[in-house]
């Protein structure tokens, strides 16, 4: 898979966790201030692997941990996304559904479809040339997600947390 060619795609660290970082960093909203990660058959200089651990600490506080993997069945859901905060769960269900607990009360949402937002951001772009405006996400942002997920490549090499 070009995924895995350490000359093509770089790993799935770089070529597919770097969104999960991206992700994690748009949902707390502040720096990421270090990162550590874990893998067995750590491969290559941009750490290729098909399982992993990585965690992340935000200057507020917050923290994440993604765990990438390769090992799950094909029929069950390929993305799941749960995040706790004042006494309220959120989990997101591979992109097609919404469950929120608070309260005491647990409401959940089905999508038809599975929208990973590539139309939303796609036409944002589009919007801020159009307009002459700013970028959706600003350009600091993504030079921070960048560096954090070269962190993780880092930190699956040396076996220790990186400070960013």
């Amino acid at each position: 898979s070009w995924l895995n060619d350490e000359a093509e795609g770089g790993g799935r660290v770089l070529g597919e966790v770097c969104h999960f970082v991206d992700l994690a960093r748009h949902l707390v909203g502040a720096a990421i201030t270090s990162v550590q990660a874990d893998a067995t058959g750590v491969t290559g200089a941009t750490a290729t692997c098909d399982d992993l651990s990585a965690a992340l600490r935000f200057a507020d506080g917050s923290l994440a941990t993604i765990a990438y993997t390769a090992l799950g069945d094909d029929s069950y859901g390929k993305e799941r996304i749960e995040a706790f905060a004042g006494g309220t769960v959120v989990t997101i269900d591979n992109f097609r559904g919404l469950t929120v607990t608070e309260d005491g009360r647990t409401t959940t949402d089905k999508a038809r479809s599975q929208d990973k937002g590539h139309g939303a951001a796609l036409k944002a772009f589009a919007d801020a040339v159009a307009a002459g405006g700013p970028p959706a996400i600003d350009e600091a942002e993504l030079i921070e997600t960048s560096l954090a997920t070269l962190a993780l490549a880092e930190s699956l090499q040396s076996g220790e947390r990186i400070d960013l």
